[in-house]
């Protein structure tokens, strides 16, 4: 059998997310070894120690993170080691509960699969992913794997993310709070598969996604949890939808409209709406 050569053992390894089989791979032999570390893009560093060791094995790296502990010239040996380095975090715990990549737009769905599949799909509490618009469906829909996600932040991700990535959102019961936020393919299915199957919902921000509908909004009507409604810029969303969806969703308490509705709104439905919660316009 003829020798693999680096740039079809690279092939491989790009096809490997998960951290734990790429460090399998590494064990093959020292060619393996040489090249996982060429292609690894990003690396966690917990105990700075021996960071000058090991960190040349990774010269590609676009992100590092590391926790207490690392000291100036680390920083120093960083910077001279990894000259491609996009994201630098100082601030990693052993276990992480909040990660925000809000406007990393190198951030693809071959990143989503590797928080999906990682060891922090386990312990992430809250996401953002905020205008992050190189991410798909396909990388949306593995996020599903994240069965302790409490706060997922969608907001501005571009039109590639449809109902079909909405839906299997849907799926992670634990959700609490949701930004959907100008997400313009999203439509009353997502909003329904939410409402029926994320029962801890708090929050729902909606704001932008003007494929939503009345039929959407009041899929939220016997919500036990639900507390903030955001529907901003929603056109499609008229005051007799908002107002049957406040009066029966009890655990409501602020649904925020757009201003543009204020005008079309009669007087006597806005009072109706105010004795159940607070109404705002933006």
């Amino acid at each position: 059998m003829e020798k693999l050569g680096d740039d079809e053992i690279g092939l491989v390894l790009s096809r490997v997310f998960d951290l734990n089989d790429r460090k399998s791979c590494a064990l093959v032999c020292k060619q393996w070894l040489r090249v996982e570390g060429l292609t690894r893009s990003s690396l966690r560093v917990l105990e700075p120690k021996l960071l000058h060791k090991f960190l040349p094995r990774f010269p590609n790296l676009a992100t590092f993170g590391a926790g207490r502990g690392i000291t100036d010239t680390d920083l120093e040996f960083v910077a001279q080691t990894c000259p491609n380095l996009r994201v630098l975090n100082l601030n990693l715990r052993q276990t992480k509960r909040v990660l925000n990549l809000q406007g990393c737009s190198l951030v693809t769905d071959w990143g989503l699969a590797s928080l999906a599949t990682g060891s922090s799909s386990r312990t992430l509490k809250k996401l953002v992913l905020a205008e992050c618009d190189q991410i798909t469906d396909v990388g949306v829909s593995l996020l599903q794997q994240m069965y302790q996600l409490e706060e997922l932040n969608l907001a501005e991700c571009g039109p590639k993310v449809t109902d079909v990535g909405g839906v299997a959102i849907a799926a992670i019961h634990t959700l609490e709070r949701l930004d959907f936020s100008w997400l313009i393919n999203i439509s009353d299915v997502t909003l329904v598969a939410v409402a029926q199957n994320c029962c801890n919902l708090v929050e729902m921000d909606v704001t932008g996604c003007e494929l939503i509908t009345g039929a959407g909004i009041r899929a939220f009507s016997n919500h036990e949890t639900l507390e903030v409604l955001v529907l901003a810029s929603c056109y499609n969303v008229f005051g007799d939808d908002v107002e049957q969806t406040v009066v029966e969703c009890q655990s409501l308490k602020y649904v925020g409209l757009d201003k543009g509705l204020r005008m079309w709104m009669p007087t006597v439905m806005q009072d109706n709406i105010r004795r159940f919660c607070i109404l705002a316009w933006r």
